[in-house]
C-alpha cells in the first residue's frame, strides 16, 4: 500500500542488521514513519500495527529473544543517540 515506504524502510532495514543492530517494532514504526515524512505523496501513513505485521511477513521478519551476555549489558554503557 506504501510501496516507496516499504522500499525504502527494507533497505535501511538491510543495512541496519548488516552492522548487527537490533530492530524492534516500534523502532521499524518510527523509522517508517520519518520516510513517510519525506514523501509528500504518502502524508497519509500511520505506521500502525497493522502495517507492521504486514511489513514483517513481506521481509519475513519475527521475533527472537535475546538471551545471556546480549540482554545483560548495564544500560549506563550503552551510547546515547
Amino acid at each position: 500500500m506504501f510501496p516507496k515506504i516499504n522500499d525504502v524502510l527494507g533497505e535501511w532495514m538491510l543495512e541496519a542488521l548488516v552492522t548487527n543492530c537490533i530492530l524492534t517494532g516500534k523502532i521499524l514504526q518510527m523509522k517508517a514513519f520519518k520516510f513517510a515524512e519525506k514523501f509528500s505523496k504518502e502524508n497519509n501513513f500511520k505506521a500502525s500495527n497493522s502495517w507492521l505485521k504486514k511489513f514483517k511477513k513481506h521481509h519475513n521478519l519475527h521475533y527472537i529473544k535475546m538471551h545471556s551476555e546480549a540482554n545483560s549489558v548495564p544500560l549506563e554503557i550503552l551510547p546515547e543517540e
